[in-house]
């Protein structure tokens, strides 16, 4: 199910609810003192690439390893032709793009189980 962001108009505080499609319009009343009801907020569904298609950049944490291996894993995917780039903080693999996204999960060789267009296959199967 999809993870939707709403945001109170009272105190600014953003709140996610995974909810059926069916339901990403109901209502959501915000835990502040107002108690007012939320308004959906897509550019926080989006992590503010709303006007960018894809959503790109995008951080994967299941391609994500642990910050003290970034220059250890950088150096294997350069072995291997492969420019990735990991956030500092968290470790996540952060792409610029769908081929970014490709190239870096068959160098290591993992693919997207639910491919769709330009998302990395599973080679050899």
């Amino acid at each position: 199910m999809p993870t939707y962001c709403y945001k109170c108009p009272s105190c600014n505080k953003i709140t996610e609810r995974v909810r059926l499609i069916a339901q990403r319009n109901d209502t959501v009343r915000c835990t502040c003192d107002a108690g007012l009801a939320c308004t959906r907020d897509i550019p926080s569904e989006h992590k503010g690439f709303i006007d960018t298609p894809g959503n790109w950049p995008m951080e994967s944490g299941a391609m994500g390893i642990d910050v003290e291996d970034i220059p250890r894993a950088k150096a294997i995917c350069a072995a291997k032709g492969v420019n990735v780039e990991y956030n500092d903080k968290t470790g996540d693999a952060i792409w610029s793009s769908p081929r970014k996204k490709r190239e870096h999960c068959e160098a290591l060789g993992y693919y997207d189980r639910n491919a769709g267009y330009s998302d990395p296959l599973r080679q050899g199967a």
